[in-house]
């Protein structure tokens, strides 16, 4: 019914204009090829948006997520075993940061290894129409021992903004926890990169 009332209205939309032609005025393009570029540019605006609106209340897909690996059905994330951040001072007190939030979460897990697996920050643009900011990320994981027979590897996300000529300010949850994938010990090695 809902359906019904819309196509209604917008073919009425689009029939409006047609009625007030003069002779006068050149031919307009066809109803049905008006109404599909209606709706493309509507489908278009509302994916843009939802992107948009997507990132600001942090629901954008992690980068991570492409590179996870599936062992027996069940997808994990790759453990990194090589710690790449040139800044060594920054990468520090991600470490830092990103392990005490770990250790206060999973406080009977031993952790074996903290890398940052990138060389420096992932710097973005923020536009609206035009450029409004900066952000940068960087991902911080976190390797685990479990007990006897099984891991843990946790994923925690550093998030800064900033507008031009101004200092970099950190997200609300810094770090944010993005991930944790439960390992049994027979898969680990399966999953090292």
């Amino acid at each position: 019914m809902m359906k019904k009332q819309l196509m209604a209205s917008l073919l009425i939309m689009a029939a409006l204009p047609i009625a007030a032609q003069k002779k006068t005025t050149p031919p307009q393009q066809p109803i049905a090829k008006r109404v599909a570029d209606f709706f493309k540019k509507a489908k278009k605006q509302v994916s843009a948006t939802g992107q948009r609106i997507g990132e600001v209340i942090g629901l954008d897909q992690l980068d991570s997520d492409k590179d996870l690996i599936t062992v027996d059905d069940i997808k994990y994330m790759p453990v990194y075993t090589k710690d790449l951040m040139t800044n060594r001072e920054d990468a520090a007190k991600l470490k830092a940061a990103a392990k005490a939030e770990f250790s206060k979460k999973y406080p009977k897990v031993e952790v074996i290894s903290v890398v940052v697996p990138q060389t420096d920050w992932n710097h973005f643009a923020i536009t609206k129409k035009k450029i409004t900011g900066y952000k940068r990320r960087a991902y911080v994981y976190i390797l685990g021992r479990d007990g006897d027979d099984a891991f843990l590897n946790a994923c925690y996300l550093f998030e800064a903004e900033r507008e031009p000529g101004q200092e970099y300010v950190n997200a609300r949850e810094y770090p944010q926890l993005q991930r944790v994938d439960a390992i049994p010990a027979s898969v680990l090695s399966k999953i090292e990169r």
